[in-house]
């Protein structure tokens, strides 16, 4: 008889005695299957799981060989189903399920009102565990399933605890409740069970000093006072009113869990948000969702859960809640099929083969429920979407940093800082009424130096009450200090901080970690989310394989952490990291940072002359003196951009910040063409906004000109014309100031945008003319190009569609001998536009296609959606509905995939397909 352990170490057993299993992979293998024995675990999850060390490309290969492997030493016990493995193993051979019977077993017996049995049944159950849950195993599948068995195990030994008082078995409670202790000091109910035990026991004083122990380990660890249960307690130790506890009676166990954590005594203030939420958070027609966003520490957490405990009462069938990871230091964001795979199993419910199929089942069993699902701590809307229950009654309240802005129906919070008034009442509550009286001037001082931060204000009330010799102000002093404000609001990572500088220095006494060791305080100096490994060895001036070497030296110290495609450096590292940094040369940091800011400038560079050739001309003017990455056509270059979003934008900051307005200048201008053809306007305008800041006349007349040029463009495509002129006016005084040719810089086609949107044509068209002959006389095909194509916009303006066409064909020629298939896509979806007007179907058609070919080919997503959409809309003119209606629905799911529109506005194109409709506003060619 084969048996598999993983409540402790990892082992395997035939027949009593341990298999010896080879090879972290097939250990790693075999222990995911077994978690889910007897249920199919698919290849892409095990892939996902297992081969977390970026060896995609063989990796499949290597699942065959692992499992042919595996088969050999156990036989046919791993069984090939659709869509991946199945561990043929019955449940009862597997020591943590096992468990988990045995634990519903014994709550059973409870209900029914036999506590001994139930009490005899956990003694088994718990007896089963060797050490912690998976040990050994390290990777983000394995943390997630140990923290649950874990959690499941601490739940078993309190319902234990119950039954032994309910048995008078107090001595036995008390032993069995210290260790348990031991492993969770914050855990409240075991405190309590433990002071019930040494009462009954006769030992009152030991009883208060447990009260007295978890009090003091709250406030000084968490800046929170004990539950309202503890509380009664202690009052009932000491007027002597504890009496023996009687069984618990018998109920039926509820069919949903209560998973809720604990409301903290120490919540003040957001009386206002609270009551929005909480008449928001109503079982209704449809599912309320309530999405909380903010900066961290900013108090998101302790608002939702508060909310979610004040309208409980309304969710008949169930609390749910789920940590989603998004913004935890050291732990990667919890994968949407896995999430779903918990909240099913909270639920009663297997495992679905497939994320899709589990998406469908947890839609399906919440139909009909009146459930809240408490989503804390989302990274993005992709993570939160497919966990969102299909039931009327249901509401979910999610909570992240930044604003998840298209998730559907979503109701949005946004949570500010606390006022002076509110962090005031907070300190004074946790750190004692006392010193609020005598003094208040202080401490308010104190809470104003916190910011508004309810996560620093904690932390100074946690300092205060655990040093009672300090005044106020003494702790107002250090804060008041700005270069030990970060100690001081540091309090409770102090020891981390340490263990960060002890792991340094070892890594710097051994040969393999000197690498690591010199690249740690390198990775202080750039604000990047995510560190790209590409990034990191041009930060370094390293190759690749060297940084990769240091990068994985640095996880295995708990420096940093991998993702497949980056490298994440947590929170309190990257501080001392930076700390680190401050001590070595200027010119050292100087030349490192330079090397990163030019690493991404070659590679945006290469993306935009992949998207449109045309801009190599400007861009040649701000060379990197870097390579960049070979980005082999436009797809790729858009692709990639759309990887690197938050990290470009992170370092335009940063580069502005720095203040030279050179790097400045040329970042901006090669970060235009990409995030213009993924329609990403508004990051746009706040990176040329803050480099406008920096770069002035005398810095670069002619990149500020270009600057305004650019920033005066995305203005009109946003619809602000009247701020467009200005910036294109700004852009042309300029030139005129440091005499340039006007043509230095396309100003005239912006003004004559302008023109067109303020319905002033007459203006549009003197000014186009003047550009276009001047053009003409140039002999450059480029410019002339550009012009012909609005002189076709403006005849579109005008309704003179066939001179619109007219023009719009010779554009189209012009894009084609200077090879841009950018403009000329641009040139030809607006062409189409014009077949259609005309009633010209079936040529729309035609030439929609030729548009979707070409924005395809230079990486301009937001063409895709105009041609498709343009298609959809002639296919359905020419009566053929079914292709009509599929080429509107690839517009939307890409509107939507590039987080464009929300799911209200998709609703309503999807819906009134047989009105008339502007062309979506994601593409602004006309």
């Amino acid at each position: 008889m084969l048996e598999i352990r993983f409540l402790g170490p990892f082992e395997v057993l035939l027949d009593g005695e341990p298999v010896q299993v080879s090879g972290r992979r097939r250990i790693e293998l075999l222990a995911r299957l077994a978690v889910g024995a007897g249920q199919v675990v698919s290849t892409e999850r095990l892939l996902a799981d297992v081969w977390t060390d970026g060896a995609a490309a063989t990796a499949a290969k290597q699942l065959h060989i692992v499992v042919s492997k595996l088969r050999e030493s156990l036989g046919d016990l791993i069984v090939t189903q659709r869509p991946g493995y199945v561990l043929d193993l019955p449940a009862e051979h597997v020591d943590a399920h096992c468990f988990s019977s045995l634990v519903r077993r014994a709550r059973s017996a409870r209900n029914e009102g036999d506590i001994a049995q139930a009490a005899a049944l956990l003694r088994q159950a718990l007896r089963l565990w060797r050490g912690a849950a998976l040990e050994g195993r390290s990777a983000p599948w394995a943390r997630i399933e140990a923290a649950q068995l874990e959690e499941a195990r601490a739940v078993a030994v309190e319902e234990y605890a119950d039954d032994l008082l309910a048995l008078e078995e107090h001595a036995e409670a008390a032993a069995e409740l210290t260790s348990h202790i031991a492993a969770h000091p914050l855990r409240e109910r075991p405190r309590a069970q433990l002071m019930l035990a040494l009462t009954l026991m006769g030992r009152t004083a030991e009883a208060l000093e447990v009260y007295t122990d978890v009090r003091q380990a709250l406030v000084s660890q968490l800046g929170v006072e004990p539950g309202a249960e503890l509380k009664r307690l202690q009052r009932a130790v000491l007027n002597e009113e504890v009496r023996p506890q009687s069984p618990p009676p018998s109920q039926p166990a509820p069919r949903f869990p209560a998973q809720l954590p604990a409301d903290t005594s120490a919540f003040t203030a957001r009386r206002e948000e609270l009551e929005w939420l909480r008449g928001l958070l109503v079982p209704q027609a449809g599912p309320n969702v309530a999405a909380i966003n903010g900066q961290g520490g900013i108090g998101k957490s302790a608002l939702a859960i508060r909310a979610a405990h004040s309208v409980a009462g309304r969710f008949t069938d169930g609390l749910l809640y789920l940590n989603l990871h998004g913004s935890t230091p050291g732990l990667e964001p919890v994968q949407p099929a896995e999430a779903l795979g918990r909240l099913l199993r909270s639920m009663g419910k297997d495992d679905a083969s497939s994320p899709d199929e589990a998406a469908a089942l947890f839609r399906s069993v919440t139909a009909d429920r009146r459930l809240l699902l408490v989503l804390d701590n989302a990274r993005d809307v992709h993570q939160v979407r497919p966990l969102l229950p299909a039931g009327g009654g249901c509401a979910v309240l999610v909570t992240s940093r930044k604003p998840l802005t298209t998730l559907d129906g979503a109701r949005h919070l946004h949570l500010a800082g606390l006022t002076d008034e509110e962090a005031t009442g907070l300190l004074a509550r946790v750190a004692g009424p006392e010193r609020a009286v005598s003094e208040p001037e202080e401490l308010a001082r104190v809470a104003r130096l916190c910011g508004g931060l309810p996560l620093a204000v904690r932390i100074s009330a946690a300092r205060l009450a655990a040093r009672p010799d300090w005044r106020v102000a003494d702790l107002a002093e250090r804060l008041a200090d700005a270069r030990r404000r970060l100690d001081a609001l540091d309090y409770a990572d102090l020891a981390v901080r340490a263990s960060i500088a002890v792991s340094h220095h070892h890594l710097s006494a051994e040969p393999s970690g000197a690498d690591a060791a010199q690249l740690l305080p390198l990775l202080g100096l750039v604000d990047l989310p995510e560190l790209p490994l590409s990034a990191v060895a041009a930060l370094a001036g390293w190759s690749e394989g060297r940084t990769e070497a240091a990068l994985d030296r640095l996880a295995d110290a708990r420096l940093a952490s991998s993702s497949r495609r980056s490298y994440q450096v947590h929170d309190l590292t990257r501080l001392y990291a930076r700390e680190q940094a401050a001590e070595l040369p200027e010119e050292v940091t100087g030349v490192a940072f330079r090397r990163v800011v030019h690493h991404y400038m070659a590679t945006l560079t290469r993306a935009s002359i992949l998207i449109d050739p045309t801009t190599a001309e400007v861009l040649a003017d701000y060379p990197a003196d870097r390579t960049g990455l070979p980005l082999p056509d436009a797809r790729e270059a858009a692709l990639w951009t759309q990887a690197e979003r938050e990290n470009v934008r992170a370092l335009a900051r940063q580069v502005n910040l720095a203040g030279d307005p050179h790097t400045a200048a040329a970042l901006a201008l090669t970060i235009n063409r990409p995030f213009t053809s993924l329609a990403w306007r508004d990051d746009l305008i706040e990176i040329i906004e803050q480099a406008l800041e920096v770069v002035g006349f005398d810095d670069d007349p002619l990149a500020l000109a270009r600057l305004h040029n650019v920033l005066g463009v995305t203005y009109r495509e946003r619809r602000r014309p009247e701020e467009a002129l200005h910036q294109h006016l700004a852009a042309r005084d300029c030139l005129k100031r440091a005499g340039l040719p006007e043509s230095a810089v396309p100003v005239r086609a912006g003004l004559v945008g302008c023109y067109r949107q303020l319905d002033r044509l007459d203006e549009a068209l003197t000014t186009l003319e003047e550009a276009l002959e001047e053009a003409r006389a140039q002999g450059v095909a480029e410019p002339e190009a550009r012009y012909l194509a609005i002189r076709g916009m403006i005849y579109f303006d005008l309704g003179r569609y066939t001179d619109a066409i007219v023009a719009l064909e010779e554009s189209v020629e012009r894009w084609a001998a200077v090879d841009s298939p950018y403009g000329a896509a641009i040139a030809v979806m607006n062409l189409a536009d014009a077949h259609y007007e005309l009633e010209q179907y079936g040529k729309a058609c035609e030439v929609y296609r030729h548009g979707h070919d070409l924005a395809h080919r230079a990486g301009l997503r937001q063409g895709e959606i105009a041609a498709l959409w343009g298609l959809g809309r002639s296919s359905l003119k020419l009566g053929e509905r079914e292709a009509g209606m599929e080429y509107v629905r690839q517009s939307v799911l890409l509107m939507r995939e590039l987080d464009l529109i929300g799911a209200e506005e998709a609703e309503r194109r999807l819906s009134t397909l047989d009105e008339e409709q502007d062309v979506p506003d994601a593409f602004m060619g006309r």
